[in-house]
């Protein structure tokens, strides 16, 4: 009874700490998009943060200013597709790892499924161990892949913004003498 209550504990929360990291990434408190200004990138090593107006922004609201930029909103999009999926993979991971360890640590079967035995020995806690280690790994390049596509989806917008701002009215020499210029 033990181990159940163990496992149980250590499952509800890997299932909770889950729920909070992808809750997280969707900042209801999120003021209020400034679509005439561009964002900034700040680097740091590998690592690139992103601000308007001095707010760090999230992808999700990155997603949310450039939505009228469809070039830009299609690789901030593919950003957050890729986040999401590197997220659900190390969840996963991590709650397969959790229930193998456990079920190692205990040294008795939690569940009513033997498993594989091989030799005489389970095996089947060894199985969901090394899958939920393979889902952990591959999300790191996963997660590592989604930061290409933000940036581009970024300078994407800012590159678009400088180009519509590119008209200016200048009084000046035209064909038929002084007059109103306007360059674009």
């Amino acid at each position: 009874m033990k181990e159940r209550v163990l496992l149980l504990t250590v499952l509800i929360v890997t299932a909770i700490s889950c729920k909070c990291q992808l809750i997280t990434n969707y900042d209801v408190n999120f003021v209020t998009p400034n679509f005439d200004k561009p964002i900034k990138v700040v680097k740091s090593g590998k690592h690139a943060s992103y601000f308007q107006d001095k707010i760090n922004l999230s992808v999700p609201q990155i997603q949310q200013i450039v939505k009228n930029d469809e070039l830009a909103s299609k690789y901030v999009n593919k950003a957050q597709n890729l986040n999401v999926t590197a997220k659900v993979f190390a969840c996963t991971g991590g709650a397969c790892v959790a229930y193998s360890a456990v079920d190692l640590i205990v040294g008795k079967h939690t569940g009513r499924w033997d498993g594989f035995m091989y030799g005489g020995q389970r095996i089947g806690s060894w199985i969901v161990f090394g899958s939920g280690a393979a889902l952990l790994i591959s999300a790191i390049p996963i997660s590592l892949s989604s930061k290409k596509p933000t940036e581009k989806g970024v300078n994407t917008y800012n590159n678009n913004l400088e180009s519509e701002k590119r008209v200016s009215f200048d009084i000046g020499t035209t064909a038929n003498g002084v007059g109103l210029v306007m360059n674009f």
